[in-house]
């Protein structure tokens, strides 16, 4: 940035923030934070991603969402963000932010879920319902797992958590560990890791565990739609 024409550059791009509502201090903040904009290409990245962050997040009446939802880490020359919420309606996330919040994530724990996770955006209401509960009633995880690490939700629950989270309840009741096992570990784990870290260690119990592993023990009603 150091190296940038102030006049063909860096003005223009102000005046570009200015001119969309991030004026005096707020203007300050926001550059502060995402330097990297100002060398950004106004036509490929800055207009078009601002416009989509904008049909989410910009108010009709001022722009404070759009300013906290940048400062918060929404990356305007974020590719992955852009595509997924140009998918949507705003009436889509919105109901998204509305799932979260009703399992008690406030609303920036939400904007950061998916600012970490845009995938998630994409995930059907019904799965990632399905998810938060199982996470949060059944395993019992704390909210704060899945601020740090959304990308949990985007595992399958059909073939990597729940028989995983079997396999956890076996341990757990012939007490094979010292300590109970974490659940956010076991299920962060390749196929290959928590064979050999959570079944095949045990010797005489790893029968018993490859049965809740696949199915067989400690059955879990559950209905995952993509």
């Amino acid at each position: 940035m150091l190296f940038s024409d102030i006049d063909k550059t860096l003005k223009p791009k102000i005046y570009f923030f200015q001119q969309v509502g991030i004026v005096g201090s707020d203007l300050g903040k926001f550059i502060s934070k995402n330097s990297i904009l100002l060398t950004a290409s106004s036509e490929k990245t800055l207009v078009p991603n601002l416009e989509t962050l904008k049909r989410f997040l910009y108010g009709d009446k001022n722009n404070k969402m759009l300013i906290k939802a940048v400062n918060m880490g929404f990356p305007l020359n974020s590719r992955m963000l852009v595509h997924s919420l140009s998918s949507l309606s705003r009436e889509w996330f919105e109901r998204k932010l509305e799932l979260l919040q009703s399992f008690g994530f406030t609303n920036d724990e939400s904007m950061q879920i998916f600012r970490r996770a845009p995938s998630l955006l994409r995930t059907s209401e019904e799965k990632l319902k399905f998810g938060i509960e199982f996470y949060l009633h059944t395993a019992r995880l704390q909210k704060r797992v899945f601020v740090n690490r959304p990308q949990d939700l985007m595992y399958s629950m059909e073939e990597r958590v729940v028989p995983r989270y079997r396999v956890s309840q076996v341990i757990i009741s012939k007490k094979l560990l010292k300590k109970k096992p974490s659940f956010d570990y076991m299920f962060s784990l390749t196929e290959v890791k928590f064979l050999e870290n959570f079944i095949l260690r045990f010797g005489d119990a790893a029968e018993e565990l490859m049965g809740a592993y696949q199915g067989h023990y400690l059955d879990v009603e559950f209905k995952e739609e993509s």
